[in-house]
């Protein structure tokens, strides 16, 4: 059984908050990603970001430090392959 939002009698999502909005109380979070304009982008990056801290352990802070400091692909390697296939990215072959 699937935890989470309810569903409608169509199966459907009810309507209400995505799980990735509890992120936005992060206030690095909240300033890294008003640098995206794009809700496309925003949205896929938030969950992107949810499943990262979940996978990892680490704090929305830590994590979006490692992303402000270093680009996605370094950080992503330092945190282990398993994160790399979180938001299926492959690593570079050398």
């Amino acid at each position: 059984m699937l935890v989470g939002r309810e569903r409608g009698a169509h199966g459907w999502f009810s309507p209400g908050k995505h799980s990735y909005e509890q992120l936005l109380e992060n206030k690095a979070v909240k300033d890294w990603i008003s640098l995206y304009q794009s809700v496309g982008t925003r949205t896929y990056y938030l969950r992107c970001l949810e499943k990262v801290v979940k996978v990892s352990g680490l704090s929305p802070d830590k994590t979006v430090s490692y992303w402000r400091l270093e680009s996605y692909f370094e950080s992503a390697r330092q945190l282990g392959p398993k994160l790399l296939q979180t938001c299926k990215i492959a690593p570079e072959r050398g």
